[in-house]
């Protein structure tokens, strides 16, 4: 189930080792905080009937030639080779990860050595992208320049009349529990656009208050969609149904307070 940006994140990892042809039950390990240390690394096992699809995905991204890629694939068939990926530091770059290779024969030791030199290389490139994207999912969620931390928040949009302020403002919550329930669609809906369309989804914060007081009449969250490129206006004529229910709650907490002051008045 679906339901935080931590959830979001460790799927596309997920999504992206099976793509490179790595196995679906390595366990990403990241922290994107933009600190020293921070990354993306996996860990977990390799067996001999995963290697070939991962030999198979090596060769495609030009790092084996077609005769080792021959002569693992024989080894693996003889269940002589055997990857694990070790998590070893406290920090999540795939420097933190060991590749141990075992089982393989004496004849072959040379071609482990060059095997696990390329293997690196694939894993490090992997763990380098998983990180990028990542990056790129947070910022999704968290644009800047509208979004800099919870102590550094730029309104979307702040209008104020006489009486009345509504201000949007993003919010910093880890949690997206309206999206989806499906990895599926929340892959395909959400992370590619993310990824290949430059799409934005914050949860955003609207509220109407009063211009002189700062008392706050309603407030509402919603989710929006819309490119980084495009004028935020398209992207707020898609929620005009719960704008409309922001100021409906609005106009009825003026009134309510209104009839609160006609009763104070009467009284005194």
């Amino acid at each position: 189930m679906m339901n935080t940006m931590t959830d979001l994140v460790t799927l596309n990892c997920r999504r992206l080792a099976v793509a490179w042809g790595y196995p679906d039950d390595l366990q990403p390990h990241w922290r994107l905080g933009y600190c020293q240390g921070d990354g993306v690394c996996y860990y977990g096992r390799i067996t001999s009937s995963e290697i070939p699809r991962l030999v198979e995905g090596m060769k495609a991204r030009g790092r084996l030639d077609e005769r080792t890629a021959s002569v693992l694939n024989q080894l693996a068939a003889t269940e002589r080779l055997d990857i694990t990926l070790r998590h070893t530091g406290r920090y999540t770059h795939s420097g933190c990860t060991d590749i141990i290779t075992d089982d393989v024969p004496g004849y072959a030791r040379n071609l482990q050595v060059r095997f696990e030199t390329v293997l690196r290389e694939d894993f490090d490139s992997l763990c380098d992208e998983a990180e990028s994207e990542g990056y790129s999912l947070l910022d999704a969620r968290w644009p800047y320049p509208y979004f800099q931390g919870d102590d550094r928040k730029a309104s979307l949009l702040c209008r104020r009349t006489g009486h009345l302020t509504v201000q949007a403002e993003i919010t910093g919550y880890d949690d997206a529990e309206m999206f989806f329930i499906d990895d599926e669609l929340a892959y395909n809906c959400l992370i590619l656009p993310a990824l290949e369309q430059d799409v934005r989804f914050p949860q955003v914060r609207f509220s109407v208050t009063v211009t002189e007081t700062g008392e706050e009449l309603a407030s509402r969250y919603c989710d929006m969609f819309f490119r980084s490129a495009e004028p935020l206006r398209r992207a707020f004529s898609g929620i005009r149904h719960e704008v409309k229910a922001l100021f409906a709650e609005a106009r009825h907490s003026l009134e309510e307070r209104r009839q609160i002051y006609h009763d104070i008045r009467l009284a005194v």
